[in-house]
């Protein structure tokens, strides 16, 4: 009988699921995400999601129009994936608001603006931010990026085969999803605002996270380490921001995780602490200065809202922390110049 009720259950789920989908075309509505042709995918410029609320401006970040630079203004651009981006809370509730609202009250230099740009897309892995920051965030002309990722590299490691340029695991527009069954019928129509469905080869049959234990984060760190080399060469500071995730403690006890995700983020922490040896880059360990997270949204707790994203009270400290470090390392260089 719960065998049936089951079923009966995830019938009507779909049915609901088509249902959104179907009203969401005949509506013509404009979407999320759309191709592009170097990033794979980017927001949609100017979009408003009345469900957020959030609004983007022309190059699809979020928040207000950005101006042109002037003299008396830093800039500091944020950039990563859903973590960054913040879905689910507002301009004001996100950490990189957070941070630019803590620096404008304790920078003691009054005659400096603090501009904080969230130039993080949900979705994207490290090759896509090199190629962000080459082609969007760059001409911004930021003094320094923050940058965090806590899992997006990790899928593209779930395959026999690893790529640099993620071929293999990206899809080019309009390509055949590989559904073979009802489950991945189910499991489409769910996700299908998940830029990873639209945009990954997430039904891959030979896709498995077990692969994560077999790749290391080669790719992960070359890519971060061409992105410290195109800051520089653009005469601005970065700072690399370490996860906490899961039953990851910082210690030499990490590498023996039984979680597939957690080993591969414990791999790109390994890979972050070479650059800072060897490129004498800025770090901050959020180890230090968050509470362990969840393994799972049912487990959300006052600062996660799952395993990886913030509630407005995570993001107020995670912006705090990060504002902090940036003053008393001075990397915007203030010391310098009185």
């Amino acid at each position: 009988m719960s065998l049936i009720l089951r079923r009966l259950r995830t019938l009507t789920n779909l049915i609901k699921d088509i249902a959104r989908f179907t009203i969401k075309r005949l509506n013509n509505e404009t979407p999320y995400f759309r191709p592009h042709h170097y990033l794979s995918f980017e927001i949609t410029p100017g979009l408003f999601n009345p469900r957020g609320p959030i609004s983007h401006n022309a190059l699809g970040f979020r928040g207000p129009e950005i101006e042109e630079k002037t003299d008396d203004t830093l800039r500091i651009v944020c950039m990563g994936e859903s973590v960054t981006y913040c879905p689910g809370l507002s301009h004001e509730e996100s950490y990189p608001f957070r941070v630019e609202l803590y620096l404008k009250e304790h920078l003691e230099n009054k005659n400096k603006n603090i501009e904080v740009i969230n130039a993080a897309v949900p979705g994207y892995n490290t090759a896509e931010n090199l190629i962000n920051f080459i082609f969007k965030i760059e001409p911004l002309k930021p003094d320094l990026v923050v940058f965090f990722e806590t899992i997006n590299d990790l899928p593209s490691r779930q395959y026999p085969e690893v790529q640099r340029d993620n071929s293999g695991y990206c899809l080019f527009p309009g390509a055949k999803k590989n559904i073979r069954s009802l489950r991945d019928i189910v499991k489409y129509f769910k996700m299908q605002d998940s830029v990873q469905y639209q945009f990954r080869n997430m039904f891959d049959p030979e896709r498995s996270k077990d692969y994560l234990f077999s790749h290391n984060a080669e790719h992960y760190e070359a890519n971060l380490r061409d992105l410290i080399a195109v800051c520089r060469a653009n005469k601005c500071e970065i700072l690399l921001i370490k996860p906490r995730y899961r039953d990851l403690n910082g210690t030499a006890e990490d590498a023996k995780t039984q979680d597939p995700l957690s080993y591969g983020v414990y791999l790109n922490r390994v890979a972050i602490d070479n650059l800072q040896k060897t490129e004498n880059v800025a770090v901050l360990d959020m180890m230090e200065h968050m509470p362990p997270p969840p393994f799972s949204r049912a487990q959300a707790n006052e600062y996660y809202a799952d395993s990886v994203h913030l509630s407005a009270v995570g993001a107020n400290r995670f912006g705090t922390v990060i504002a902090k470090h940036i003053l008393d390392n001075d990397l915007l260089g203030l010391k310098e110049q009185t």
